[in-house]
């Protein structure tokens, strides 16, 4: 899931830094300074954090349960029965 967030992070830098005619740097990864709206390459490290919080939420939404999910809910569920 880390992995998702970067990508999708890097592709909306460059896809958004390429609409915007700004250039990407590895500042606006790591530095908070680089976020601000005064800048157009602070519009596109906004756009592209919130563009990557879309695709994490669909990231959650729609990834399957693991087994371990599964097991914490039947337990879960199990114990409220029994109560």
């Amino acid at each position: 899931m880390q992995s998702v967030f970067y990508l999708s992070l890097g592709l909306f830098f460059v896809l958004f830094g390429w609409m915007a005619n700004a250039l990407v740097s590895l500042d606006q990864f790591l530095s908070f300074a680089e976020i601000t709206v005064h800048t157009s390459s602070g519009l596109v490290t906004i756009m592209s954090y919130l563009a990557t919080s879309v695709v994490g939420y669909f990231n959650l939404f729609f990834s399957p349960p693991t087994l371990r999910n599964v097991k914490i809910l039947i337990f879960v569920l199990l114990t409220g029965l029994l109560r």
